[in-house]
C-alpha cells in the first residue's frame, strides 16, 4: 500500500533533504495518494501513501504519536481484533491499521509480531532507535544501504540508487554469478550491489543513531495442533480470503486455469457471496484454457476478463527500469503486463493472487518425486550416481526419471558437487539428511525460493502501477494447520489433493480434473542467446534459461 525511505546520517543540510524528496519521488507510484518528509534530529523518514484502509487523511504517514514515528507498507490483516485489545489503553482516532500497528508496537514491543496475522515491512522509531522488520513470508520487501556515513532503508532499491548515485556499485563477483545461474536469485541478505543487503524475513533490525546494526534472530511461535482435518484447513482458508478481501476500494482476482485461483474465486462466490471481478492473461486467442475460464466464470456467475491483446515490445531500457533487483528477473514481466492493463483499464486498486499455493500445499511435482522415491535419496551417494548411469543406459523408465533430479536440480537437495558451476551446495542448501528429503525441498522454496524471488516480482510489478497484490495462501495459521497433517502421503493421494476435496463441496468434477495450461507469456525478444560470459565462466548457456539469466546479469554491469 505504499513506499517508504529513511536516511541516518550524522550532518543533514538543506540540500541533503532536497535530495532525500527528490529520491523520494522514484517510487511515488507506491503512494501516489500523499507524500510526506519528516526530520528527527539526524533521521529522516519520507513516505508515499496508497490509501487502501481509512480513506482519510488521519491514517497517513510518517505516522507520529508522542515521540514514535510509525512508516508502514502492507497490511494488518487482523488489526480489527488488535484494537479491541488495545482499545482499552489507547484512543483510536483512526478505522485503519497504522494506527493498531504503531500502538501494538508501543504496548508489546518485538512480541506484538508474533501477534500480527498480515503483510507487512515497516520501520519504527521509538525516539533513540529504529526497529525495522518485514514478515513472515517475506510479501513486502525493504532494502538497506550502510557505509560509514549513513545508512539507508528503502522499499526498493531505485530511491537509494538515486540518491547515492555513483557510490552505489554492482558486485562483479564470480561465486555470485555462479549462485545466480544456479538458482535464478542470490541466497540470504545478498543482492548485486556492494553495501547494500535486502532485509531478512527471519531476522529483526535494530539501528540507532550512532549507525550501529543489530541483526537478531526473529522468535517465533510454533504451535502444534493434533487431529487437524482438511475441513480444518478449509475453515482456515475462508477465513484468509475474508481477510484479504477487506478494503475500502475495488477487490480484484488473478484467475488462470488453475486449481488454485479457481478455489479462491469459488469460496469468494460460493462461500462468502461476494462479487469480485477476475482478470486472466493468455496470448492465444481462442485456447481450451480460454474456452474453460469462460466456463468456469459463467458457472460462478462472476465478471471475467481474458486479456489477449497485449503488444508492448521491451527494450532494454525497459528491462533496466524494471529490474532493480536482480532476484526478480524470472517471472517479472506476465504481472506487468496483467498490472499495468488494470492500472490503465479498471478501478482495481487490491488484487488478489494464489502465489503460495503449490509450495504451501506440496503442488510441485518435484515434491510428489521426492516422496515418491524419498528412500533412494538417504542411499549412498556413489549408488546413486550408478543408478543414474544405469538408468541412462538401459532407459530404465521410472529409474530415468532420477535424472530429473541430478546434477543441477538434485544438487540443490544433496551434498554433492555441481560440476557444471562448482559452487558449495553443502554450505548453500544446508541439507539436513535427518529430514525426508520432500520435506526439504519445499522448506527450502517456503524459506528461499518464495521470499526471495517469487514474491517480490508480484509485488514489485503490482506496486509499480499502484496496486497492492494479497495472496490468501500466505497464511503462517494455514501454513502451521498444513505442517501438522501427521499424515503427509495425504497430499500426494492425487496431485492437489487437498484443493481438490475442497473444491468437489462446490463444483462438478470437470472443473477439478482440468489440467493447468499455466500463466502463459512469451518471453521479451530481449531473452536472447547471450555468449559474452560463456567463455569467462565456463557456463553452460545452452539451456535456454541460462541464457536468459546471463542477459539479465549482463544488464546490470
Amino acid at each position: 500500500m505504499c513506499g517508504l525511505l529513511t536516511l541516518i546520517k550524522k550532518d543533514i543540510n538543506e540540500n541533503e533533504i532536497n535530495k532525500f524528496k527528490l529520491s523520494l519521488n522514484k517510487i511515488n507510484y507506491r503512494g501516489p495518494d500523499f507524500s510526506k518528509v519528516v526530520k528527527k534530529e539526524n533521521i529522516l523518514f519520507g513516505h508515499n501513501r496508497l490509501k487502501i484502509l481509512d480513506l482519510s487523511d488521519k491514517s497517513n504517514q510518517p505516522y507520529e504519536y508522542k515521540n514514535f514515528i510509525l512508516l508502514f507498507n502492507g497490511c494488518i490483516y487482523n488489526f480489527k481484533e488488535l484494537r479491541e485489545e488495545l482499545k482499552h489503553k489507547y484512543n483510536f482516532t483512526t478505522t485503519g491499521d497504522t494506527e493498531v500497528l504503531m500502538y501494538s508496537l508501543i504496548e508489546w514491543g518485538q512480541e506484538a509480531l508474533n501477534k500480527i496475522d498480515g503483510m507487512y515491512a515497516f520501520l519504527f522509531f521509538d525516539g533513540e532507535k529504529i526497529m525495522a522488520s518485514v514478515d513472515f513470508f517475506g510479501e513486502k520487501p525493504l532494502y538497506l544501504y550502510q557505509d560509514n556515513d549513513q545508512i539507508m532503508i528503502s522499499s526498493e532499491i531505485s530511491p537509494i540508487k538515486s540518491y547515492l548515485k555513483e557510490k552505489l556499485q554492482v558486485k562483479r563477483n564470480n561465486d555470485q554469478l555462479k549462485e545466480f545461474y544456479h538458482l535464478g536469485f542470490l541466497l540470504g541478505e545478498k543482492t548485486i550491489y556492494q553495501n547494500l543487503y535486502k532485509l531478512s524475513n527471519k531476522k529483526i533490525y535494530f539501528i540507532d543513531d550512532q549507525l550501529k546494526l543489530d541483526r537478531i534472530e526473529k522468535k517465533s511461535k510454533i504451535s502444534k495442533k493434533f487431529n487437524i482435518k482438511i475441513s480444518d484447513i478449509h475453515d482456515e482458508l475462508i477465513l484468509s480470503i475474508k481477510n484479504r478481501l477487506n478494503s475500502d476500494v475495488l477487490v480484484g482476482l488473478f484467475l488462470s486455469s488453475g486449481l488454485d485461483s479457481t478455489l479462491l474465486a469459488t469460496i469468494i462466490k460460493k462461500e462468502l457471496k461476494v462479487d469480485i471481478d477476475t482478470f486472466s492473461f493468455y496470448e492465444k486467442k481462442e485456447s481450451e484454457t480460454i474456452k474453460y475460464l469462460k466456463s468456469i466464470t459463467n458457472y460462478l456467475g462472476i465478471k471475467s476478463k481474458v486479456i489477449n491483446n497485449l503488444s508492448h515490445e521491451f527494450k532494454n531500457q525497459d528491462f533496466k527500469d524494471a529490474y532493480q533487483d536482480i532476484n526478480e528477473c524470472d517471472t517479472y514481466f506476465p504481472y506487468y503486463e496483467m498490472c499495468k492493463y488494470l492500472k490503465d483499464k479498471t478501478n482495481i486498486k487490491v488484487i488478489l493472487s494464489g502465489m503460495g499455493a503449490d509450495e504451501i500445499f506440496y503442488g510441485y511435482n518435484k515434491y510428489e518425486f521426492f516422496y515418491k522415491y524419498r528412500y533412494l535419496y538417504k542411499i549412498n551417494e556413489i549408488i546413486f550416481n550408478r543408478i543414474i548411469f544405469f538408468s541412462k543406459i538401459f532407459n530404465l523408465n521410472f529409474l530415468n526419471k532420477l535424472k530429473i533430479f541430478s546434477g543441477n536440480n538434485f544438487a540443490r537437495f544433496l551434498k554433492i558437487k555441481n560440476n557444471d558451476h562448482d559452487i558449495n551446495i553443502e554450505k548453500i542448501y544446508e541439507f539436513n539428511f535427518k529430514k525426508e528429503i520432500f520435506e526439504a525441498a519445499r522448506e527450502f522454496d517456503i524459506k528461499n525460493t518464495l521470499p526471495i524471488s517469487l514474491i517480490p516480482a508480484l509485488e514489485r510489478a503490482s506496486m509499480r502501477f499502484s496496486l497492492e497484490s494479497r495472496s490468501p495462501y500466505l497464511s503462517k495459521k494455514l501454513l502451521d494447520l498444513v505442517n501438522n497433517l501427521e499424515d503427509k502421503s495425504t497430499f500426494f493421494k492425487e496431485q492437489k489433493y487437498i484443493q481438490k476435496q475442497i473444491l468437489r463441496k462446490y463444483l462438478p468434477e470437470k472443473y477439478i480434473a482440468k489440467r493447468k495450461e499455466g500463466f502463459f507469456y512469451k518471453n521479451p525478444s530481449v531473452f536472447k542467446a547471450n555468449t559474452k560470459l560463456q567463455n569467462k565462466y565456463e557456463l553452460n548457456l545452452k539451456n535456454f534459461r541460462y541464457n536468459q539469466r546471463a542477459e539479465i546479469y549482463d544488464l546490470f554491469q
